[in-house]
This record gives structure tokens, sequence and C-alpha cells, in this order.
């Protein structure tokens, strides 16, 4: 089914896919480990993307709506929605689906794809947009767990920041955080974000109580920061 459906733009990859099938030793972990690459893309090569915005090694695209299988497998991950706080909810396909279709109209939605093999990593959003004040909340999620700490969402919310301050004239993006979620904590911190309030024990997770933080970026500060960069010698 894979190859029949990718058979149009993929002829060469299935010829790879022939070529290490034909050398399968017999061990399934080491396979499919080797191959990887050509297995993801002859998978999810019809789920196309469009870079739309672009920083390091990822570039931000529009949602494709065909991902929602993808969304709802993440959104019943407790793994995922933990840190969330979004566990108690139950996601169905066709929920989702209706979902993406929805928020399209009143919200910058992303998939954080990584380039060298076009793989969605995590979704990022600007909501709760704001054109007279010009303010807005900017949302990350993250779907593999397998990508953590290697700078994606470093390079994930600057792009977006980018694109919110210089082109949608945004001054001030802000967004919440629980403190248990230390690894968001740490990569708001990098992108220049700073904690301005603190909603107390707002919190119930694992028969603990957890305060909320308030954290937000202006664009001056911004602008201030990026350009330091610029002028740094290396």
């Amino acid at each position: 089914m894979l190859i029949q459906r990718n058979m149009n733009k993929a002829s060469l990859w299935i010829l790879q896919l022939r070529t290490i099938w034909f050398n399968y030793d017999g061990n399934n972990e080491t396979w499919l480990a080797k191959n990887e690459k050509i297995i993801y893309y002859l998978s999810y090569h019809n789920m196309r993307y469009f870079p739309k915005i672009s920083r390091g090694s990822i570039y931000l695209s529009p949602v494709n709506p065909e991902d929602y299988e993808i969304f709802t497998k993440r959104w019943n991950d407790s793994n995922i929605t933990d840190m969330l706080w979004a566990s108690q909810d139950i996601i169905t396909l066709n929920y989702m689906r209706g979902n993406i279709d929805k928020n399209k109209n009143w919200e910058y939605e992303f998939g954080i794809i990584k380039k060298d093999w076009d793989k969605l990593l995590w979704n990022i959003t600007l909501n709760r947009i704001d054109h007279i004040n010009q303010t807005a909340n900017l949302w990350i999620v993250i779907w593999d767990i397998n990508e953590h700490n290697k700078w994606y969402g470093t390079d994930a919310i600057n792009a977006l920041l980018s694109y919110a301050f210089n082109t949608l004239n945004m001054y001030s993006i802000y967004l919440s955080v629980r403190e248990y979620n230390t690894k968001a904590i740490a990569c708001y911190t990098k992108c220049w974000f700073k904690k301005i309030g603190t909603r107390h024990h707002c919190t119930y997770y694992n028969w603990e109580r957890y305060n909320k933080f308030l954290m937000e970026i202006l664009k001056p500060d911004w602008q201030k920061k990026n350009k330091e960069i610029l002028n740094t010698k290396w």
C-alpha cells in the first residue's frame, strides 16, 4: 500500500528500499534503525509541508490537515499530555479533523518540520491574537520525545517570534507554563522570555499542587537581544 501510494513521487526511494530489503540480515531492530529515514519518507511523503519560516535545522509550515491521525495519536499519549495538563481529554479522529479546520480561521498554527527529511516534530501556535493591542499567546507542543534537547524548540520559537514581531506587528508575546515542566521553562528562558507573574497552587498533578508561571517577551527586548547576537564577534 505504501509503495502504491507514493510510486509517482518516490521511485528512487523504492529502489533503495528494495536494495536494503534484499540485504535484510534477519534482525528487525537493526534493519529498522538503519533504514528509518527511507521508511518514514515512504510512509509520510504524501503529507506535504511548505516552508513558511526557516531557522537553523527546522522550518515552520502551515499545518497539513492530513496529519490529523498523527495529532490524535499524540494527544492521547500521556507522556506528552501530562506536561500540557490535557491528559483528562479524550481526543477522537473526528474531533481532531474538525478542530484543525476550525482553528485555521483564528490563529496562526504551524508544524515544526525537520529540514533534512521533512519530518514533523512539533506544533507551534500564536493564538488569542489581539491586533488592536498587538498581543498574542504562544503555545508549543512536543510531539516527538526522541527529538528533545536538540535546539529544535528554541529555533522554532525564535522563528515564530520573528514572524510575530516583524510580519504581524505584534508588541507582546506571552505564555503560561507549569512549574514542573522544567524543560519548557529552560527553553523559554533561552528565547529571552521573562517571568512576569505566578498563579499559586493552581495545578493539581500526580498528588501534588503546583504553581503556574506567566512569561512574556516584548518587541523592543527581542530586537535588542537579536541585535546583540548579530554584533557578537565569535
